[in-house]
């Protein structure tokens, strides 16, 4: 399966899977219970129930949420994930762009110029996105994510030839459970009886693609079972 990218935007992809949901968003669920039959989210002083519930979240946090003694929790204990340090770089638009994408190590492992992707033509700055290797995540994770910006932001300039005053904005962000180092191997797991599916991209490895596909198939699986 190619490589899918929104337009004019990556979140333009959710948006439109979502057009005819009642979305909540910002809302932190700090408990799930079952009850009745039904599931209960606790969000603060607030209750929400649903007769089927789907996390599509880390496994970390998965088992967080479910407790320990669930029948699920030995299955996600197993996966394993990769932290990652990402760099969003706006230079001005004189500055070089000598490539669109680029391979390297330590904190350039990954850089791609994200205004050169289809639909994105006319912005006023040029975007860059700079990821760091797992070890340089793993260094460098603990640190504010101004510091960690002001790290990267160099590298990149270096790798560029581009020169400090074309920096127009920067910023970085840490994602602890952002790969599956150690996928589960199938794309979800579900518990019919209890009406709960948990998946994601690490069931099947560590690309954006990959959770795509463990979405697809928990559908498919709620369809049926609908």
């Amino acid at each position: 399966m190619g490589a899918r990218i929104g337009m004019p935007s990556m979140p333009q992809v959710p948006r439109m899977l979502a057009r005819k949901l009642d979305v909540a968003q910002g809302a932190t669920v700090t408990s799930v219970l079952r009850d009745g039959g039904e599931w209960v989210l606790r969000k603060d002083s607030s209750n929400f129930r649903a007769d089927l519930l789907v996390l599509a979240i880390p496994a970390p946090q998965a088992r967080d949420l479910l407790g320990p003694t669930h029948s699920l929790d030995p299955d996600l204990e197993r996966v394993g994930f990769h932290a990652s340090v990402t760099v969003m770089v706006g230079l001005d638009p004189e500055a070089p762009r000598p490539f669109v994408t680029q391979k390297g190590e330590g904190a350039r492992a990954w850089v791609v110029q994200d205004s050169a992707k289809p639909g994105r033509e006319g912005q006023p700055l040029t975007a860059w996105v700079v990821q760091a290797d797992p070890e340089w995540s793993r260094a460098y994770i603990v640190l504010p994510v101004a510091r960690l910006a002001d790290l990267v932001a160099p590298r990149l300039l270096q790798l560029l030839g581009a020169l400090d005053d074309h920096v127009r904005y920067q910023a970085a962000h840490r994602w602890l459970y952002a790969q599956a180092s150690r996928p589960l191997g199938q794309p979800f797991l579900a518990n019919d009886d209890a009406g709960l599916v948990v998946g994601g991209d690490r069931g099947l490895g560590p690309m954006a693609e990959d959770g795509w596909a463990s979405g697809r198939t928990r559908a498919d699986h709620l369809l049926a079972r609908l």
